[in-house]
């Protein structure tokens, strides 16, 4: 049986439900891609404590940002992975299913 939505119901769904849907696969990908770009540095960025140097030359730390550690990019990496594996296969179809695009519209539409 159908449910009739009034107007509030259908702005919600139509403008936070479904747009939520696009943006958790779309974030998926995001995700997956971060950890491949991390795993795959071909001189990676050692998981230690020491400060990165990512100003200006490579030589100093930015000084218009907070100072980022080695360790800091390592949980990042394992945060974004952690988060990319909530999103499973069966969880990945479910949305899929639900999705009013396609899976590659939704990927080249950005955030």
């Amino acid at each position: 049986m159908a449910i009739n939505l009034n107007e509030v119901q259908r702005a919600y769904i139509n403008e936070v439900v479904r747009p939520m849907i696009e943006r958790l696969i779309r974030f998926r990908y995001e995700l997956d891609a971060f950890v491949l770009d991390a795993d795959n540095q071909q001189t990676p960025i050692p998981n230690v404590a020491d400060t990165l140097n990512d100003g200006p030359g490579g030589t100093v730390p930015r000084s218009d940002a907070p100072t980022l550690q080695g360790t800091n990019v390592t949980q990042l990496r394992n945060f974004s992975a952690n988060m990319r594996d909530q999103i499973n296969a069966a969880s990945q179809n479910a949305l899929v299913a639900l999705a009013v695009r396609d899976v590659q519209s939704i990927i080249r539409s950005g955030g």
